[in-house]
């Protein structure tokens, strides 16, 4: 299905980037100031910059390694409900008090972004799991 090809594809692009970026500055001193304003321990530097790489990459593998559709759609499944939980981490990040606007992405409060990436991934994930359905019939992800 194209449409979660190129939907997978972009996600895919868009969470390697952020994680790539926040090994240099200004997104690494940004990033690092939201975890310490949010309160949460230092290892999480780490963890959401390893999350982020790592589910872009995911993305990308359905469509770069010859596999059979159940494992495409396995990957694509756990892509999206890790983009999933990503967006949920920095949605709850844009929403605490003390996490000034200054550090967060356009430098707006409203967690905007976050929400529209889990939205898309959202998408994404039930056209996958509507497209898993298919795949019986040969009509699988391509």
């Amino acid at each position: 299905m194209k449409s979660i090809k190129m939907l997978s594809l972009g996600l895919g692009v868009v969470s390697l980037v952020f994680g790539i970026l926040k090994f240099f500055s200004p997104f690494r001193d940004w990033y690092h100031a939201q975890i310490e304003s949010s309160g949460l321990p230092q290892y999480m530097y780490a963890i959401g910059i390893a999350g982020e790489i790592i589910t872009g990459i995911v993305f990308f593998l359905p469509f770069l390694v010859m596999m059979n559709d159940r494992s495409k759609h396995l990957l694509l499944v756990l892509a999206n409900c890790l983009m999933i939980s990503i967006m949920v981490a920095a949605t709850v990040v844009h929403l605490i008090r003390w996490v000034p606007s200054a550090i967060l992405p356009l430098k707006i409060k409203p967690p905007v972004i976050p929400l529209l990436f889990m939205a898309i991934a959202v998408i994404n994930l039930v056209m996958v799991q509507k497209s898993g359905r298919l795949s019986n019939s040969g009509e699988g992800i391509r």
